[in-house]
């Protein structure tokens, strides 16, 4: 019985971080309460202090792990550096595509969030940071050299493409904004492993 209740307790907790990191990513911090946020997960708001201690505690812990980009990174399953390598690259190829634009900008974290975790306590903002770190060195999985700095550049193109794409009205625009961030992605990946210089 003990060990039922702790897993329904771990899925009431996942069901409330996936419903407060799709309505934070849809209006923003600031814009949305806690009753809000636990209508959004179906729950109450009295269940909300059984897991977390504060709005700003959920949002630390949606900006460390709430990362659908991450999340498809570690699914790949290629068995040698170059399968991996080519994942990776379909997996961005799939997060500029401006056909994608709305869902990609709905479930990413990084780019629907970044404002709002600059203006967050500094729990949040390490969180954020650390998830960053994770998605780069992800990236880097397999390869035996790489150029960090040129990895950690195209990650910075991707993301803030998506987010400038975003917030623009028409689709021309959109559509430039993200063809030019994959051009600009790509030729800095083949420069990362072409003449990398740092262990991955």
């Amino acid at each position: 019985a003990m060990r039922l209740t702790a897993e329904n307790k771990a899925k009431v907790r996942r069901r409330i971080l996936e419903g407060a990191a799709g309505m934070l990513r849809r209006k923003g911090y600031d814009n949305v309460n806690l009753d809000q946020l636990m209508a959004g997960a179906g729950l109450t708001r009295g269940a909300f202090y059984a897991h977390f201690r504060s709005k700003s505690e959920l949002f630390a812990e949606i900006a460390r792990h709430e990362h659908p980009l991450l999340h498809r990174l570690q699914a790949r399953d290629g068995e040698t550096p170059e399968a991996l390598w080519s994942q990776m690259l379909e997996t961005f190829r799939g997060y500029l595509d401006p056909a994608n634009l709305t869902l990609v900008f709905g479930g990413c974290t990084f780019a629907s969030l970044s404002g709002d975790v600059s203006r967050a306590p500094q729990t949040v903002r390490h969180a954020y940071a650390e998830a960053w770190r994770d998605i780069r060195d992800e990236m880097m999985r397999g390869q035996t050299v790489c150029d960090v700095s040129l990895i950690s550049a195209g990650l910075v193109i991707a993301t803030g493409a998506v987010a400038t794409a975003a917030a623009c009205e028409d689709m021309a625009t959109q559509e430039e904004i993200l063809r030019s961030a994959l051009g600009g992605f790509e030729a800095l990946m083949a420069q990362a492993r072409a003449h990398g210089g740092t262990q991955a």
